[in-house]
């Protein structure tokens, strides 16, 4: 655990807000498709792939254009981890409404 200022953190901790962050970034993405486009399944893969692909750009971009940050492959993880989530529940979402 590291220690801020007398607040104490669990270890990657910050791995949750980035898959929080992400719940929310594909979600709003995905309710923004299900408006603009009649093909939910079309919107869903495309919000998917644009969220994970932007997540990797990030972190990519920290590496060639920071020189305070770093890459980071656990942080590439949690977000596609979050993006992966609000895709399934709104996939599962659908799929309850279609019975």
């Amino acid at each position: 655990m590291k220690n801020f200022q007398g607040i104490t953190t669990q270890e990657n901790a910050d791995k949750y807000v980035h898959a929080s962050f992400y719940i929310t970034l594909t979600a709003l993405w995905t309710l923004y498709g299900y408006s603009a486009f009649s093909n939910r399944g079309k919107t869903r893969l495309v919000v998917f792939v644009g969220t994970v692909l932007f997540g990797v750009l990030i972190e990519v971009f920290q590496g060639l254009f920071t020189q305070d940050r770093s890459p980071d492959m656990t942080d590439v993880f949690a977000n596609s981890s979050g993006s992966v989530v609000a895709t399934l529940l709104f996939w599962i979402a659908d799929k309850v409404k279609k019975h």
